[in-house]
């Protein structure tokens, strides 16, 4: 043990004084015209030769640059370049590390000069995209123009990646008034109101943290223009159209000052778009594991469908208001209301297939569906903070009031008709104190939530003559609180963090008609559960500037006790657990990023697996549980390699992710009748996973627009038993899609945006013969701009798809006239689904069944709106 300590030292003491004595110092210096700093100009340290660069930067508003650590083994020039001035070169003194550089003016004789500013700029961590040079004429928010900035990716629910990461803030002008609900900011905030976007890399949201501990977090930065600051401003999109009645309003005011923000929309329409992805639900349980969420065993809510856009196949009446305001108290504190009242129906009409394979023969179930879904939300929150490099204070409020309610008629392998409700009481409360002392900080967090999840569910089979009621409660109350110190020494940074976790719920639940062997009676679960979790993460970590590593060790102590108060039995859980990871970073340079972690876990038996008797939440599919707690082992390990060159506008990214899983239980299939029993059963088996994932985006000034490509791989295995004979069945689906990208503005009268994507699946299960499934989506969109105020918009959308041998084709038209009477005023007539295709098919797998749908599209549909904005 001690030889290992030793060596363990003497590496770090290596790595330390070879950072020291490398040849790295810094670099800074100012760079003007006549005493006037000059912003934007690019600054690059190269070798002797002028193209072998080795880093560069950009001057900030008062015409400073920096370099924190400059390679001077390698560099050898400091050259600064600005359009319309004289670019000049200095060479790098030994020991000098200040440098005032003067610019000249550059004369020509040409009859015009057009300068032309950089769109996309580095500074230091931050990355600057202009806003002017990615908009295209028919965008109206910012996230339409957010898709075409390289290493920027605009997900479907609205969340923002860069370089494959997920971004962890999102700021407007520095506020953060969203709180994390940032996707109904991006598709409300216009586009033209935005001068810049900045991407805030390696991001640290809590100040006094700044230069204690280093953060692998990347934010997001809306620049706001002059002429949307300190006033109120707004747009509205309204139109009317037929097939039959159709409507779609998208309305929202916002200001943005000093010391007021308010951001409130109001959406509404029937076209096929669906609010959800916005809505605020979801975060309201984030943070929180099992034990403090509602188990929503009878889903009210309707599933998406497909490859297909959702507002190609969602018939829906969709209405949601935000409010949203922060206000600024004295100089340090921040109070955020929000509300957020959201009502929404669907209908659709489908068709599907799922087959499943005991023994190698197939068990179908046949769903020709004409299904009701309706949803009420309201979520009302309040924040306060205060951020400073003293203490931090973050206190969130927020509730959930939800109700879903679903009518279901089914003709298919069963004729019945299923209502079902699922509502949802819910509040939940963070609070997070930190304060510093010198290098030390001392901090609380804490998370509680607590509430009722009733539910029930109707079924009347009319093929059978049987009917089944089923009532379902759920209430829970959960906490978890723990202490937080660090401490700064050097290079080096300590973090312990120890707390406990207290939770306690009840599940009861009836089912009554259940006509099968062994399930005569009503089907009854009344279930008490507590559970206890202390805990104990020492974290420490390295920063040497280009790299950073960290090693956590969490130890718990988990108690768990259930109640069976039908049975009257108790059963009880007690374990000691420990899940080591390392995590490591390497910065080279300003183009390349690299890093790895790597991580063991024991992860607990979720809450909702403990009961004993049936519990159906769709006909005809029961499910069971066990009344024994355990822990399953998981081993997960991701590489991860980025790489950016702003200048040329080239970004890439590729990650690799494999996971195994130890799974105590297994999960099993039961056919009896007409039903289909989903249990656990006690038996350890292993589930693994891989994921690769790239990405490249480029920029090709000349066409004033860019390419992007994505690739995605990845694999799943896993294991069941199908009970008709004991053995364990193993399946194996792997999913290869590539998607490519490619738009610009070639003319001046002409604007595309062209999209294809090419799926690979691959479905294999025991005893059965392997299933492939191609699809191939590709789709256009042309902007023609024959006069000063009228553009023309030509979609087209093409889906294919091929299995067995077999293959179908669909493509959808779509139209549009845009007349811009004004700056402010705008009219646009469009006509979609111009050939009124009828149906879509479909093929998806899952790891015990396939699926094959067929489902209704929208009809063609004439729409006029007016766009106006103030």
């Amino acid at each position: 043990m001690k030889i290992r300590r030793t060596f363990i030292f003497s590496v770090l003491i290596i790595m330390a004084l070879a950072e020291a004595f490398s040849q790295k110092t810094s670099i800074k210096g100012r760079v003007t015209e006549l005493g006037k700093p000059i912003e934007t100009a690019v600054v690059l340290l190269t070798t002797d030769s002028e193209n072998d660069i080795v880093s560069y930067t950009v001057t900030d508003k008062q015409g400073v640059f920096e370099f924190k650590k400059a390679d001077l083994g390698r560099a050898k020039f400091l050259r600064v370049k600005m359009v319309g001035y004289v670019s000049q070169s200095v060479r790098l003194e030994k020991g000098k590390q200040s440098y005032d550089i003067y610019l000249d003016p550059k004369i020509t004789k040409l009859k015009e000069l057009v300068v032309k500013s950089p769109d996309i700029k580095m500074s230091k961590d931050t990355v600057t995209y202009f806003t002017s040079a990615f908009a295209h004429k028919n965008d109206v928010t910012i996230s339409d123009v957010l898709k075409r900035m390289p290493g920027i990716e605009v997900l479907d629910n609205g969340h923002i990646k860069y370089q494959g990461q997920e971004i962890s803030d999102f700021y407007v002008d520095g506020s953060d008034i969203m709180g994390g609900k940032y996707n109904m900011a991006v598709n409300s905030i216009r586009h033209s109101d935005v001068g810049r976007v900045e991407v805030l890399e390696n991001h640290q949201s809590i100040k006094l943290f700044e230069d204690l501990i280093r953060s692998n977090e990347v934010a997001l930065n809306l620049r706001l223009r002059n002429k949307a600051k300190d006033k109120w401003i707004g747009a509205l999109q309204a139109g009317i159209g037929a097939s039959p009645a159709r409507w779609n309003v998208d309305a929202a005011t916002m200001r943005f000052s000093d010391r007021f923000q308010s951001l409130n929309s109001l959406k509404t329409n029937n076209m096929g778009k669906s609010l959800s992805p916005m809505s605020s639900t979801s975060s309201v349980f984030s943070e929180v594991e099992d034990w403090g969420t509602p188990y929503n065993a009878v889903s009210a809510k309707y599933s998406p469908l497909g490859v297909l856009s959702e507002d190609r196949t969602l018939f829906n009446n969709s209405h949601m208001l935000s409010l949203n305001s922060q206000f600024k108290i004295g100089k340090e504190l921040t109070v955020t209301p929000q509300v957020e009242l959201e009502r929404a129906n669907y209908k659709r009409t489908s068709y599907l297939k799922q087959s499943f394979f005991p023994e190698g023969r197939s068990w179908e179930v046949v769903t020709e569906e004409n299904g009701r879904w309706n949803e009420w939300n309201a979520v009302p929150s309040v924040r306060i903070e205060a951020n400073t490099k003293r203490y931090y204070l973050n206190n969130s409020l927020s509730a959930i009031f939800r109700k879903n309610t679903s009518n279901i008629f089914d003709q298919g392998t069963n004729v019945y008709e299923n209502d079902a409700a699922n509502k949802i009481r819910s509040g939940k409360n963070v609070l997070n104190m930190l304060v510093r002392v010198g290098r030390k900080t001392l901090g609380f967090n804490s998370i509680t939530t607590f509430g009722r999840n009733p539910q029930t569910l109707l079924i009347d089979n009319q093929k059978k003559d049987e009917k089944l009621n089923e009532q379902l409660r759920n209430s829970y109350i959960y906490t978890r609180n723990s202490m937080v110190q660090t401490f700064a020494f050097n290079r080096f940074s300590l973090r312990l963090t120890e707390g406990v976790m207290l939770a306690r719920r009840t599940l009861n639940s009836k089912l009554e008609g259940l006509g099968l062997t062994n399930y005569n009676e009503a089907a009854t679960n009344r279930n008490s559960y507590a559970a206890l979790k202390a805990f104990a993460i020492p974290t420490i970590s390295l920063d040497l500037a280009s790299f950073f590593g960290s090693v956590s060790l969490p130890l718990n102590y988990i108690r768990f006790t259930v109640k069976d108060r039908i049975a009257n039995t108790e059963t009880g859980y007690y374990r000691w657990t420990a899940g080591p990871s390392v995590y490591a970073r390497w910065m080279a340079g300003t183009h390349w990023d690299l890093s790895g972690s790597l991580s063991y876990e024991a992860v607990p038996r979720s809450p909702f697996d403990l009961y004993r008797s049936p519990i159906i939440s769709e006909y005809p599919f029961l499910q069971t549980g066990v009344m024994e707690y355990t822990t399953d082992k998981r081993m997960a390990g991701r590489i991860t390699l980025k790489y950016k060159d702003v200048m040329s506008g080239l970004f890439g990214n590729l990650s690799y992710l494999y996971q195994n899983t130890r799974n105590m239980l297994l999960p099993t299939q039961t056919f009896v009748e007409d039903y289909m029993i989903s249990g656990l059963a006690d038996r350890p088996h292993n589930v693994s996973s891989s994921n690769i994932i790239g990405n490249v985006s480029y920029m090709i000034s000349p066409i004033r627009g860019g390419v992007s490509m994505k690739g995605v791989y990845s694999s799943f295995n896993t294991k069941f038993m199908q009970n008709e004979s004991g053995d364990v069945a193993s399946s194996d689906i792997s999913n290869t899609r590539i998607e490519f990208i490619f738009f610009g503005k070639p003319l001046k009268q002409l604007q595309f945006n062209y999209t294809c994507s090419l799926a690979m699946l691959r479905y294999k299960q025991k005893n059965i013969d392997a299933r492939k499934n191609r699809q191939f989506n590709q789709k256009l969109l042309l902007t023609i701009l024959p006069a000063n105020k009228f553009n023309v918009e030509i979609g087209a959308d093409h889906y294919y798809e091929k299995k067995e041998g077999k293959g179908n084709n669909i493509c959808l038209l779509d139209a549009s006239l845009r007349w811009d009477l004004s700056s402010q005023w705008r009219f646009k007539l469009a006509v979609t689904n111009i050939l009124n295709d009828k149906e879509f098919f479909n093929t998806m797998y899952s790891p015990t069944s396939v699926f094959e749908q067929r489902y209704e599209l929208r009809p063609l549909t004439v729409e006029l709106s007016v766009i106006t904005s103030f």
